[in-house]
C-alpha cells in the first residue's frame, strides 16, 4: 500500500504593510497649522498701537491744560475788569406832531431823550449801525428812528435826543382811539420804548471785542399827546437785555 503523502501546512511570516495614519496626521497638522492664520499681530502692528496711544494721550493732556490756562485767563480777567450792565433811562419826552382822524388814523413824530450809562471801569462801549428805535401804543407803532453811531468811553454818561418819526399813518381803529382819548382826558397815557442796538464791547488800550446785540424796554406814562404843550412824564421804567 502505497504511502500517504501527508501535507504539512506552511507558515509564511507576512509582514503587514508599514502604517501610514500617524504620518498623514503629522502632515495634516501641519498643513492646518500652516493655513490658520495667526492670532498674535506682528511686533511692528504693536509698536505703532503703542505710539498712537502714546501721541492720543499727549493731545489730550496738552488740551486738558490749555482749557485750564484758558479758563485760568478769564476768570484773572472778569476780575481785574469787574463787567456791569449798562443802564438806560428816558428823561424826556417831546411831542413835535401828533394827528388822529375820527377813524382812528395816526400820524405822529416824538423826541425821545436817552440817558445811557457806563458804570464799567475799564470797558468802553461803541453802538454801531443797524439799531432800531420805535414808541409803540398798545402794541402798535406810532413812530421809528435809529441811535446814532458813537462810542462810549469808561465811566462815562451819554444824553442822546433821538427823533421819531412816523413813516406812514398808522391804523389804530375806532376802539383804540376811543381808549386813547380816554386816558388823554385822564393824563395817563401809556407808551412803550424799545430799542434794538448793536453793540461792541472795548477793553481800554485794546482791540474791540465781539458784538452783540442790546435790547432796551423802556414803559412811560404821559400826560398828553398834544403838541402844542409841554409833555410831563409820570413815569418810567426800563429794562435792558443783551441777545448773543
Amino acid at each position: 500500500m502505497a504511502d500517504q503523502k501527508r501535507v504539512h501546512p506552511m507558515m509564511m511570516d507576512v509582514e503587514s504593510p508599514p502604517s501610514t495614519i500617524s504620518g498623514e496626521s503629522s502632515i495634516s497638522e501641519k498643513a492646518a497649522a500652516a493655513i490658520s492664520p495667526t492670532l498674535t499681530a506682528p511686533p511692528e502692528k504693536r509698536l505703532r498701537r503703542c505710539r498712537f496711544r502714546r501721541c492720543c494721550c499727549r493731545c489730550f493732556c496738552c488740551a486738558a491744560c490749555g482749557l485750564v490756562l484758558l479758563a485760568a485767563a478769564l476768570g484773572i480777567s472778569y476780575l481785574a475788569l469787574d463787567p456791569m450792565l449798562p443802564a438806560y433811562s428816558v428823561d424826556r419826552f417831546q411831542v413835535t406832531s401828533f394827528d388822529m382822524s375820527g377813524t382812528g388814523t395816526v400820524r405822529a413824530a416824538f423826541n425821545v431823550t436817552v440817558t445811557a450809562s457806563n458804570p464799567n471801569k475799564g470797558l468802553g462801549i461803541c453802538y454801531g449801525h443797524g439799531s432800531r428805535l420805535r414808541v409803540l401804543y398798545s402794541g402798535q407803532t406810532l413812530c421809528e428812528g435809529a441811535l446814532p453811531t458813537f462810542c462810549q468811553g469808561h465811566r462815562n454818561t451819554s444824553v442822546l435826543t433821538v427823533a421819531l418819526a412816523a413813516r406812514e399813518a398808522v391804523e389804530l381803529g375806532s376802539a383804540k382811539a376811543e381808549d386813547l382819548q380816554r386816558q388823554e382826558e385822564e393824563k395817563t397815557v401809556p407808551l412803550v420804548f424799545e430799542g434794538e442796538v448793536p453793540v461792541r464791547v472795548t477793553v481800554v488800550g485794546a482791540a474791540k471785542l465781539w458784538e452783540v446785540v442790546s435790547w432796551v424796554r423802556c414803559s412811560l406814562v404821559v400826560d398828553s399827546l398834544n403838541a402844542r404843550q409841554q409833555i410831563h412824564m409820570k413815569s418810567s421804567s426800563c429794562k435792558f437785555s443783551v441777545h448773543l
